[in-house]
């Protein structure tokens, strides 16, 4: 079993956090993780770690995608998440930038914050057999 840590960290400003669902999707060059809830007790996306669990290494970390849902009928607030940092299994650390507000529904699709060649891009998408 292979365990990634996430730090992930919510702007400073004025209700930055949310109380709504965020699901995280890890995609590396060997696939990709489950979607998975990053969930604490109370207000979430204030600043917190986490972990993802895969049943193997996802290889090198290309793309990061964060959604966000609603929780039950809570009225709609936005979260801005300035970064997802992500350690790997291997001690490899990988920044994915986002400054941004995220709405309810919306799906942000994260770069690792490094260059990339187009064939480690196109890996992610493409099915292992």
């Amino acid at each position: 079993m292979a365990v990634y840590k996430l730090e992930v960290t919510t702007g400073d400003m004025k209700h930055a956090g949310t109380m709504d669902n965020i699901y995280i999707t890890l995609f590396g060059t060997e696939g990709q993780s489950d979607r998975t809830k990053l969930d604490n007790l109370g207000i979430d996306f204030k600043s917190g770690a986490y972990t993802i669990k895969t049943s193997m290494s996802l290889g090198k970390l290309l793309l990061v995608k964060a959604e966000k849902d609603p929780f039950f009928l809570i009225s709609e607030d936005e979260w801005y998440c300035s970064r997802i940092v992500v350690t790997t299994p291997e001690g490899d650390v990988v920044l994915f930038p986002c400054y941004r507000w995220i709405s309810r529904g919306e799906l942000v699709e994260l770069r690792g914050g490094r260059g990339l060649l187009k064939n480690e891009m196109m890996s992610c998408f493409i099915p292992k057999g």
